[in-house]
């Protein structure tokens, strides 16, 4: 069994934009903040199957804990599950908060970088 991610890179690189291609990396954002690494025209996962989750990656030491235990992930900063917190209640999700934004919603343009 393999992740969301692993599977549309693995799908990118037999039908898509990454096809023929060896090396690929591709991040995905969905609920969360996912990715996969391909090397060789081979998935790599890693040791523990964790290689390319890179919205576990700490990208604030001092932010929120988030799923993993780990503080300040990107998925924790950027996520669309973290929307709703992020915007004080304002936006419930990404979709949201982006056609707020591009209403020019000046507190959307807050919401998106500061949590």
């Amino acid at each position: 069994m393999i992740n969301d991610a692993v599977a549309a890179m693995m799908g990118e690189a037999k039908f898509g934009a990454a096809k023929d291609k060896k090396n690929v990396v591709m991040l995905t954002l969905g609920t969360g903040v996912g990715g996969a690494i391909l090397i060789d025209g081979k998935p790599y996962q890693g040791a523990f199957n964790k290689a390319g989750h890179f919205g576990h990656m700490v990208i604030d030491d001092e932010g929120d804990v988030g799923v993993t235990g780990m503080p300040g992930s990107l998925e924790e900063c950027i996520g669309n599950y973290t929307v709703e917190k992020r915007s004080k209640g304002k936006f419930a999700s990404t979709k949201q908060l982006i056609e707020a934004y591009r209403g020019g919603d000046d507190d959307a343009k807050i919401s998106g970088i500061n949590r």
